[in-house]
């Protein structure tokens, strides 16, 4: 499935899960985010009934880009601000330092480094309306790979998805880019650079590598030991909300 409005909207139906199990299909989507989508990517869109909507943009880009086709559809919207839990940090000084592809590689993983306990401030509320039985569900940010990709990630390790596929979901989403968002970072990171961002650059900041999710799993191992121990001591998941994650999404 790919829709023109959002290329990078997909289902985490079929991903394997311990035991030979398998997440559950259309019950939790990711995506870049959607704003006006019309004809057939509406249809679709209408057609999976998403009762929830997980919105981790900034509220800057909440306002320049507001959710009013999902309020329209009758989903409910739940804003998790990411991004302002991780503002203020240095990363952004290893660009400025090197505006070339190595120096934009450095803030990826900065900011991948930044993100799991970032992300941790929200979890819980997430996943609790997860575990509650609020679906289906999209998760989404503005292209659908950083803290969107960081987030999945997680909850794919709270139900005891293997590494491997965890990592495999996240790279699709270097299959999916958005020209618009493409171009929207050249213009947002040339103005900031006072110069024209070189295009491998570019594609250091619009993609997805490896490297960048093993910053944020490196982070979580340096904290807890362990990305369960993380989810129970630092976002506050619990077994019993692991347990009750799994009951919803697993089959």
């Amino acid at each position: 499935m790919r829709l023109a409005c959002a290329p990078n909207f997909r289902d985490l139906g079929g991903i394997p899960a311990a035991n030979g199990r398998r997440i559950a299909h259309g019950k939790v989507f990711r995506s870049d985010a959607i704003i006006a989508p019309v004809g057939e990517d509406e249809a679709v869109l209408l057609g999976h009934g998403i009762r929830l909507v997980c919105d981790l943009r900034s509220l800057a880009e909440c306002s320049a880009a507001p959710n009013v086709w999902w309020q329209a559809s009758g989903a409910e919207l739940m804003h998790l601000d990411v991004a302002a839990d991780i503002r203020g940090t240095a990363h952004w000084q290893a660009m400025q330092n090197d505006p070339g592809e190595s120096g934009a590689a450095a803030l990826m993983r900065l900011t991948y480094r930044a993100m799991p306990e970032a992300a941790a401030n929200h979890l819980r509320r997430l996943f609790a309306r997860i575990a509650e039985g609020h679906l289906p569900l999209i998760i989404h940010c503005a292209a659908g790979k950083d803290r969107t990709g960081v987030v999945v990630a997680l909850l794919l390790s709270a139900l005891d998805v293997p590494r491997e596929a965890i990592y495999h979901d996240y790279l699709e989403s270097g299959f999916r880019q958005s020209p618009q968002i493409v171009e929207h970072t050249r213009s947002i990171m040339s103005a900031s650079l006072g110069r024209e961002l070189e295009q491998a650059a570019l594609q250091a900041l619009c993609g997805v590598r490896a490297e960048y999710l093993d910053e944020a799993f490196a982070a979580i191992t340096e904290k807890c030991s362990s990305t369960a121990r993380f989810l129970a001591e630092v976002a506050g998941v619990d077994a019993a909300m692991q347990e009750a994650l799994r009951d919803r999404l697993i089959v």
